[in-house]
């Protein structure tokens, strides 16, 4: 929902679509509230709005705050950019989802951006695919997706799945798994009593190889902050 997207200099890039994630909330009546605006300053200054919401999460505290992530996918008027997806985070307060309220929290970059200068890519990464996000005891939000480095300055660059935690307003990425030749279909995570996360995966091989069927992984993050993942189910 939300906007129609348009560049700086006012051109209407879709005049047909919305950009923007939206929340519904129902207290006497459904009332719409943005939760994540496609704004694409940290991707490209020219653009100011964008496609929000392809892979898009929500969680629930214990004090009513609503926590989203989201992956904002591309410019409408720049689509080279929806190979280059960014992974966003957003929280609003019961008061600012009060009935008549319409603010927005200022949304978070949780995993490398893309960073463009005067047209060139600099910094070229995808992240968000699958993403889910979870709480845990405390309430702090973890997101698990699917996400590609730049490679930047030498670091990984291969694709992986990921898990994000958000600590002291700090959001710190993790490998769960490099990919490889294999990607990830669809994933559901959580977090148990004792605060260890947990995420299950369905593995599809590119190409697909009848000697190692696509299959059914779980991986538990250990004390020491590996991960650990085994075969549920290698059924073809």
């Amino acid at each position: 929902g939300g906007q129609v997207p348009q560049a700086s200099d006012g051109t209407v890039c879709n005049a047909t679509a919305q950009g923007d994630l939206m929340l519904a909330l129902h207290d006497q009546q459904w009332e719409e509230h943005l939760a994540i605006e496609g704004d694409a300053s940290a991707k490209n200054p020219f653009f100011t709005d964008g496609y929000i919401g392809l892979n898009a999460s929500l969680a629930v505290d214990r004090q009513g705050n609503v926590h989203t992530a989201a992956q904002h996918y591309y410019e409408f008027c720049d689509w080279n950019s929806s190979l280059y997806p960014n992974l966003l985070y957003s929280w609003h307060t019961p008061a600012q989802l009060a009935q008549g309220v319409h603010t927005t929290a200022m949304e978070q970059i949780v995993d490398e951006p893309n960073i463009y200068s005067g047209g060139a890519a600099q910094q070229q990464a995808s992240m968000g695919n699958y993403c889910k996000l979870v709480l845990d005891g405390q309430d702090n939000p973890m997101i698990f997706y699917v996400g590609t480095p730049s490679g930047a300055q030498g670091g990984e660059s291969r694709t992986s799945l990921r898990m994000a935690r958000l600590e002291a307003n700090v959001w710190t990425p993790e490998i769960i798994e490099v990919l490889e030749d294999w990607s990830v279909a669809s994933l559901s995570a959580d977090v148990d009593s004792q605060g260890t996360p947990g995420v299950a995966y369905f593995m599809k091989e590119n190409p697909d190889d009848s000697d190692y069927p696509n299959h059914l992984r779980y991986a538990q993050r250990a004390s020491d902050g590996t991960w650990n993942s085994v075969v549920v189910d290698n059924s073809s």
